[in-house]
Parts: structure tokens; sequence; C-alpha cells
């Protein structure tokens, strides 16, 4: 419209169904005014190498909206240029809603520059070209149920060597459950901790009681439990524009560091 004054609305073919995007590795959960949007990673046998197209530290991290309203979200991109450290808090691990190792990014190309390349001599390479990080396992869907299964090899330069994998099991009505397995090839060093994060929209309001979190936005609420851990609260932020930022509240599981699996669970 800013060029055209002829021009006229596109409508959209966008499906609003569970489905998954092989190419670029999102699962899409949905039904009625729920709305679950999953990095699960790409298919391997279709694209041998990953591409992180805006080069996030996003592997496995998920978005969730509930009874039409957005609850945990993704801290969005609040500038390429005009500020580095944001430009890198917002490509962190730790500003998505994913399991993190002893607070270690999984791919530290990604953190440390402004836009996925590396130093020195491979200035030039970007992030992912050699690389495969984030994999699908499985996606089944029987009805409004779906099972999807991502894993990322981003904690293999650990001790432990670690691989991280995550299954999301919608069973089509008012609960999703993700299972966290952590597989390692060496034994688990005891210092440290293990932590699932939940960027929450700025409009939610948390509380914490009896080892499980309500998060309410406008009048609904979900309720988180945890298998295992605790839960604590963070400082946080997401970009309602580009150049424009909120603070809003991180929820996070901390978990042991020799901890295997944990299952937590969201329901409203």
């Amino acid at each position: 419209k800013a060029y055209f004054d002829d021009a006229k609305a596109i409508q959209s073919t966008f499906e609003y169904k569970s489905q998954i995007y092989h190419h670029i590795g999102f699962a899409i959960v949905a039904k009625n005014d729920f709305h679950c949007v999953f990095s699960s990673g790409g298919d391997s046998s279709i694209a041998k190498e990953s591409h992180y197209g805006h080069s996030h530290n996003d592997q496995l991290a998920f978005t969730l909206c509930a009874k039409g309203k957005p609850f945990m979200i993704d801290s969005g991109t609040y500038t390429y240029t005009g500020d580095r450290p944001w430009r890198r808090k917002s490509r962190s691990a730790l500003s998505h809603n994913t399991l993190i190792i002893d607070g270690i990014e999984t791919d530290e190309r990604i953190a440390s520059a402004q836009f996925g390349e590396v130093a020195g001599e491979k200035a030039l390479q970007l992030v992912g070209l050699k690389r495969k990080l984030n994999s699908l396992v499985k996606f089944e869907k029987e009805g409004d149920k779906v099972v999807c299964t991502g894993e990322h090899v981003g904690y293999e330069i650990l001790p432990d060597n670690v691989t991280v994998q995550r299954t999301l099991n919608y069973n089509g009505e008012n609960e999703v459950v993700f299972t966290d397995v952590i597989k390692r090839q060496n034994v688990s060093p005891k210092d440290g901790e293990v932590t699932e994060r939940f960027t929450l929209h700025s409009d939610c309001k948390v509380e914490i009681k009896d080892n499980k979190a309500i998060v309410t936005n406008s009048g609904d609420a979900i309720e988180i439990s945890t298998q295992n851990g605790y839960f604590k609260l963070e400082e946080g932020f997401h970009a309602i524009n580009y150049g424009t930022k909120k603070d809003t509240t991180t929820l996070v599981i901390v978990l042991p560091r020799d901890i295997e699996s944990n299952t937590f669970k969201i329901k409203w």
C-alpha cells in the first residue's frame, strides 16, 4: 500500500492446524485457542546442514498461547546493529524457552558474534554451515494428539559430552507435557546446574506455590508443574517491535547437574 494505491490484501493460505515444517524444523501444534510452536530440528534426510537464518540459540525452544492469549514467548529481535550487547542478549539461549547446562550457550559462535560470523581466518563462515546441532527425531499426529521429539548436540563440548532431547506430547485437550532427556557419554560433574527457562509475556503475572507456577494473563491462567527441581524467577525482556523492548519475567526450573530427565506439564 505504501507503493501502490490500488494494492489489495493477499489472502493467507496458512492452515491453522498441527503440522511439521521439515525444512526449517518447526512443529506447530494448534487447536481452537491453543497454539504452540516448537523448534524441533530440521529433517536431516532433507537438509544435510543446518542454516540458522536469524542466528539465535533457540534449539528446542517453544512458544505457547492458551485461551487465545500469549504466555510463553520468544524474546524477539530488539536490534541488529544499534546495540551489540543487546543483540547478543536477544540471540542468547538464556532469552529462549529451552534447556541450558551451566549457563553455557548451545553454539558459542552465535553468542560471541554479531551476525553469527566467526573470528580469524574463518571470518566469512556463517553459523551452521559446518556443524549440524539440531535434528528432528519424531513427529506423530493422530487426530488432535501430537507427539514431537527433537534433539541437539550443542553440549557435546562439555566434559560429559551431552545430547539433549526434548519431547512435546499434546493430548488434544487442555494439557501439554514436555520431557527433557539428557544423554551423556561420560560421567557428569556434580557442580553446576541444569535449567529449563520460560520467557513470559510482559502482560503476565506469576505466582509460585507448592512448587507449581501459576501464570495469569488478563484473568486467564496456566499451571506449570515439574517432576524434579524447583522454580525461581529472573528478570527478562521481549521486543514488542524492532528497537522497542519491555521488561518481563523469566520463569526458571532449576535441576541438579547430573539429572537424567525431567518432565514438566502445562495445563489450562
